[in-house]
Protein backbone atom coordinates (compact mmCIF):
# COMPACT_ATOMS: atom_id res chain seq x y z
CA UNK A 1 0.00 0.00 0.00
CA UNK A 2 2.77 2.56 0.79
CA UNK A 3 4.95 2.16 -1.99
CA UNK A 4 1.87 2.14 -4.30
CA UNK A 5 0.74 5.50 -2.58
CA UNK A 6 4.13 6.66 -3.36
CA UNK A 7 3.74 5.93 -6.79
CA UNK A 8 0.53 8.12 -6.52
CA UNK A 9 2.37 10.52 -5.07
CA UNK A 10 5.45 10.95 -7.94
CA UNK A 11 2.77 10.51 -10.70
CA UNK A 12 0.88 13.31 -9.19
CA UNK A 13 3.49 15.50 -8.92
CA UNK A 14 5.27 15.27 -12.13
CA UNK A 15 1.53 15.86 -13.79
CA UNK A 16 1.25 19.33 -11.64
CA UNK A 17 4.94 20.17 -12.90
CA UNK A 18 4.02 19.35 -16.64
CA UNK A 19 1.14 22.31 -16.51
CA UNK A 20 3.92 24.64 -17.03
CA UNK A 21 3.85 22.81 -20.76
CA UNK A 22 3.19 25.13 -23.33
CA UNK A 23 3.31 23.89 -26.78
CA UNK A 24 3.42 27.71 -28.05
CA UNK A 25 7.23 27.87 -26.32
CA UNK A 26 10.27 26.46 -26.76
CA UNK A 27 12.44 23.39 -24.86
CA UNK A 28 14.86 26.22 -23.90
CA UNK A 29 12.08 29.00 -22.50
CA UNK A 30 10.48 26.54 -20.53
CA UNK A 31 13.19 24.65 -18.87
CA UNK A 32 14.56 28.04 -17.92
CA UNK A 33 11.60 28.88 -15.84
CA UNK A 34 11.38 26.78 -12.93
CA UNK A 35 7.80 27.33 -11.53
CA UNK A 36 8.67 25.20 -8.12
CA UNK A 37 11.93 25.88 -6.15
CA UNK A 38 11.84 22.31 -4.92
CA UNK A 39 12.48 21.03 -8.23
CA UNK A 40 16.57 20.51 -8.81
CA UNK A 41 16.93 22.95 -11.70
CA UNK A 42 19.43 20.04 -13.25
CA UNK A 43 16.04 17.31 -13.22
CA UNK A 44 13.75 19.68 -14.09
CA UNK A 45 15.40 20.60 -17.66
CA UNK A 46 16.24 16.77 -18.22
CA UNK A 47 12.06 16.11 -17.54
CA UNK A 48 11.05 19.26 -20.38
CA UNK A 49 13.19 17.66 -22.58
CA UNK A 50 11.20 14.10 -22.21
CA UNK A 51 8.36 16.49 -22.32
CA UNK A 52 9.28 17.34 -26.42
CA UNK A 53 11.11 13.93 -27.19
CA UNK A 54 8.85 11.98 -29.48
CA UNK A 55 8.97 9.20 -27.04
CA UNK A 56 7.33 11.48 -24.57
CA UNK A 57 4.99 13.00 -27.28
CA UNK A 58 4.03 9.75 -27.69
CA UNK A 59 3.01 8.68 -24.34
CA UNK A 60 1.43 11.59 -24.08
CA UNK A 61 -0.59 10.78 -26.87
CA UNK A 62 -1.40 7.43 -25.81
CA UNK A 63 -2.74 8.89 -22.50
CA UNK A 64 -4.67 11.29 -24.12
CA UNK A 65 -6.75 8.95 -25.92
CA UNK A 66 -6.91 6.73 -22.82
CA UNK A 67 -8.61 8.91 -21.03
CA UNK A 68 -11.23 10.40 -23.87
CA UNK A 69 -12.41 6.11 -23.92
CA UNK A 70 -13.45 6.63 -19.95
CA UNK A 71 -16.58 6.77 -20.27
CA UNK A 72 -17.17 7.27 -16.12
CA UNK A 73 -15.46 10.43 -15.85
CA UNK A 74 -15.39 12.74 -12.62
CA UNK A 75 -14.75 16.52 -11.99
CA UNK A 76 -13.00 16.74 -9.10
CA UNK A 77 -9.89 18.18 -10.78
CA UNK A 78 -6.28 18.06 -9.42
CA UNK A 79 -8.35 17.40 -5.79
CA UNK A 80 -7.42 13.47 -5.44
CA UNK A 81 -10.40 11.23 -3.83
CA UNK A 82 -9.14 10.53 -0.44
CA UNK A 83 -9.31 14.47 -0.14
CA UNK A 84 -12.28 15.09 -0.96
CA UNK A 85 -13.95 12.13 1.32
CA UNK A 86 -11.61 13.80 4.37
CA UNK A 87 -13.54 17.10 3.60
CA UNK A 88 -16.87 15.25 3.63
CA UNK A 89 -16.13 13.29 6.62
CA UNK A 90 -15.20 16.27 8.45
CA UNK A 91 -18.25 17.89 7.74
CA UNK A 92 -19.75 15.10 8.66
CA UNK A 93 -18.54 15.18 12.28
CA UNK A 94 -16.54 11.71 12.14
CA UNK A 95 -18.81 10.01 9.84
CA UNK A 96 -17.48 8.37 6.92
CA UNK A 97 -19.78 9.36 3.38
CA UNK A 98 -21.34 6.79 1.54
CA UNK A 99 -19.77 5.94 -1.57
CA UNK A 100 -22.97 7.02 -3.50
CA UNK A 101 -22.96 10.37 -2.04
CA UNK A 102 -19.43 10.88 -3.29
CA UNK A 103 -20.40 9.46 -6.66
CA UNK A 104 -23.27 12.38 -7.11
CA UNK A 105 -20.76 14.88 -5.83
CA UNK A 106 -17.57 14.08 -7.39
CA UNK A 107 -19.98 13.77 -10.99
CA UNK A 108 -22.15 17.53 -10.56
CA UNK A 109 -19.58 20.25 -11.66
CA UNK A 110 -20.56 23.40 -9.37
CA UNK A 111 -23.07 24.67 -12.05
CA UNK A 112 -24.97 21.63 -11.21
CA UNK A 113 -24.21 20.10 -14.55
CA UNK A 114 -23.65 16.27 -14.62
CA UNK A 115 -19.96 15.48 -16.43
CA UNK A 116 -21.66 13.17 -19.21
CA UNK A 117 -24.84 10.88 -20.10
CA UNK A 118 -23.25 8.00 -18.41
CA UNK A 119 -22.92 9.88 -14.95
CA UNK A 120 -26.72 11.31 -15.27
CA UNK A 121 -28.03 7.80 -15.72
CA UNK A 122 -25.84 5.98 -12.30
CA UNK A 123 -26.74 9.99 -10.61
CA UNK A 124 -30.65 8.98 -11.96
CA UNK A 125 -30.54 5.63 -10.61
CA UNK A 126 -29.22 6.26 -7.26
CA UNK A 127 -31.87 8.95 -6.75
CA UNK A 128 -34.22 6.32 -7.60
CA UNK A 129 -32.93 4.10 -5.03
CA UNK A 130 -32.49 7.12 -2.34
CA UNK A 131 -36.39 7.87 -2.98
CA UNK A 132 -37.52 4.30 -2.46
CA UNK A 133 -35.94 4.61 1.32
CA UNK A 134 -32.74 2.13 0.18
CA UNK A 135 -29.16 3.19 1.91
CA UNK A 136 -26.55 1.99 2.92
CA UNK A 137 -26.23 2.78 6.52
CA UNK A 138 -26.50 -0.93 7.69
CA UNK A 139 -23.75 -2.13 6.04
CA UNK A 140 -21.69 0.80 6.63
CA UNK A 141 -22.63 0.51 10.98
CA UNK A 142 -21.26 -2.84 10.58
CA UNK A 143 -18.03 -0.68 10.68
CA UNK A 144 -16.90 -3.81 8.34
CA UNK A 145 -13.88 -3.51 6.09
CA UNK A 146 -16.23 -4.44 3.30
CA UNK A 147 -19.15 -2.79 3.80
CA UNK A 148 -18.75 -1.26 0.60
CA UNK A 149 -19.58 -4.82 -1.27
CA UNK A 150 -23.14 -4.62 -0.74
CA UNK A 151 -23.74 -0.87 -0.57
CA UNK A 152 -26.25 1.12 -2.39
CA UNK A 153 -23.59 2.08 -5.39
CA UNK A 154 -22.97 -1.81 -5.66
CA UNK A 155 -26.64 -2.38 -6.02
CA UNK A 156 -26.38 -0.07 -9.06
CA UNK A 157 -22.95 -0.01 -10.74
CA UNK A 158 -22.16 -3.96 -9.77
CA UNK A 159 -19.59 -5.55 -7.98
CA UNK A 160 -16.47 -4.36 -7.71
CA UNK A 161 -13.17 -6.04 -9.07
CA UNK A 162 -11.06 -6.27 -6.37
CA UNK A 163 -8.16 -7.62 -8.07
CA UNK A 164 -7.47 -3.90 -9.15
CA UNK A 165 -6.78 -3.04 -5.06
CA UNK A 166 -9.24 0.14 -5.77
CA UNK A 167 -12.86 0.66 -5.06
CA UNK A 168 -15.02 3.43 -6.93
CA UNK A 169 -15.66 6.17 -4.87
CA UNK A 170 -13.66 4.73 -2.10
CA UNK A 171 -9.68 4.54 -3.03
CA UNK A 172 -7.38 1.86 -2.64
CA UNK A 173 -7.70 -1.19 -0.17
CA UNK A 174 -5.70 -3.06 0.92
CA UNK A 175 -4.78 -6.50 -0.94
CA UNK A 176 -6.25 -9.57 0.42
CA UNK A 177 -3.79 -11.64 2.70
CA UNK A 178 -3.15 -14.96 0.56
CA UNK A 179 -3.34 -18.01 2.83
CA UNK A 180 0.29 -19.43 3.99
CA UNK A 181 1.35 -22.66 2.63
CA UNK A 182 1.21 -25.59 5.11
CA UNK A 183 5.12 -26.67 6.13
CA UNK A 184 3.79 -29.95 6.14
CA UNK A 185 3.05 -30.63 2.93
CA UNK A 186 5.37 -33.37 0.85
CA UNK A 187 7.28 -30.66 -0.92
CA UNK A 188 8.51 -29.18 2.10
CA UNK A 189 8.93 -32.14 3.86
CA UNK A 190 11.19 -33.38 0.93
CA UNK A 191 12.88 -30.41 0.84
CA UNK A 192 13.75 -30.36 4.97
CA UNK A 193 14.58 -33.95 4.31
CA UNK A 194 17.25 -33.55 1.71
CA UNK A 195 18.93 -30.70 3.80
CA UNK A 196 18.98 -32.56 6.47
CA UNK A 197 21.04 -35.20 4.92
CA UNK A 198 23.06 -32.80 3.01
CA UNK A 199 24.27 -31.70 6.74
CA UNK A 200 25.01 -34.78 7.89
CA UNK A 201 27.02 -35.81 5.20
CA UNK A 202 29.08 -32.66 5.48
CA UNK A 203 29.31 -33.34 9.18
CA UNK A 204 30.63 -37.52 8.87
CA UNK A 205 32.86 -36.11 6.41
CA UNK A 206 34.24 -33.28 8.73
CA UNK A 207 34.79 -36.38 11.88
CA UNK A 208 36.25 -38.50 9.33
CA UNK A 209 38.89 -36.07 8.33
CA UNK A 210 40.04 -34.57 11.93
CA UNK A 211 38.95 -38.25 14.35
CA UNK A 212 40.21 -41.44 14.79
CA UNK A 213 37.87 -44.27 12.55
CA UNK A 214 37.29 -45.75 16.24
CA UNK A 215 35.88 -42.88 17.68
CA UNK A 216 33.25 -41.74 14.57
CA UNK A 217 32.11 -45.40 14.68
CA UNK A 218 31.44 -45.13 18.55
CA UNK A 219 29.74 -42.00 17.93
CA UNK A 220 27.89 -43.33 15.39
CA UNK A 221 26.89 -46.36 17.09
CA UNK A 222 25.51 -43.90 20.42
CA UNK A 223 23.78 -41.89 17.80
CA UNK A 224 21.92 -45.04 16.46
CA UNK A 225 21.17 -45.74 19.79
CA UNK A 226 19.10 -42.60 20.43
CA UNK A 227 17.44 -42.47 17.12
CA UNK A 228 13.64 -43.45 17.71
CA UNK A 229 12.05 -46.34 16.84
CA UNK A 230 9.20 -45.95 14.25
CA UNK A 231 7.03 -48.90 16.03
CA UNK A 232 7.89 -47.77 19.60
CA UNK A 233 5.55 -45.42 21.39
CA UNK A 234 6.30 -42.30 22.75
CA UNK A 235 5.38 -43.68 26.19
CA UNK A 236 7.96 -46.43 25.91
CA UNK A 237 10.53 -44.20 24.82
CA UNK A 238 9.92 -42.26 27.91
CA UNK A 239 10.02 -45.03 29.90
CA UNK A 240 13.20 -46.24 28.16
CA UNK A 241 14.86 -42.82 29.21
CA UNK A 242 13.74 -42.99 33.12
CA UNK A 243 14.88 -46.41 33.74
CA UNK A 244 18.33 -45.71 32.58
CA UNK A 245 19.05 -42.16 34.13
Amino acid sequence: MLKSEMNDKWRQWKHDLKRAFDPSKTEEEIASTLIDDRVDPGQYRALVHHWFSEEGQKISGINKQNRAKLEDTHCMGTKSLPVVIDEKKKKNKGVLPERHVVYIDTRTRKNGTIVNDKAADVIDEIKKHVSEGETSQASQSKQGSTFWKDDLLAKVQGPENEKRGRVRCLGKIPPAKKAKASSSTDADLHQEVAQIKGLLTNVLKLMQNHLPEEAVQNILQLAAEQVPDASSKPNDQNNSGSQSS
